[in-house]
C-alpha cells in the first residue's frame, strides 16, 4: 500500500514537472514570436 501511494505521488510530481516544462516552453515561444513580429 505504501509503495502504491509513493508511486502515485511520484506520478503526480512527474506530471507537474512536465506541465511546468511545457508551460515554460510555450511562454518562451510566445515571447520569441512577439519579438520577431515587433522586429518586422
Amino acid at each position: 500500500m505504501c509503495g502504491f501511494y509513493l508511486m502515485k505521488k511520484y506520478t503526480f510530481a512527474a506530471k507537474a514537472f512536465i506541465f511546468t516544462l511545457v508551460l515554460l516552453f510555450v511562454i518562451s515561444v510566445f515571447g520569441l514570436t512577439i519579438s520577431v513580429l515587433k522586429g518586422m
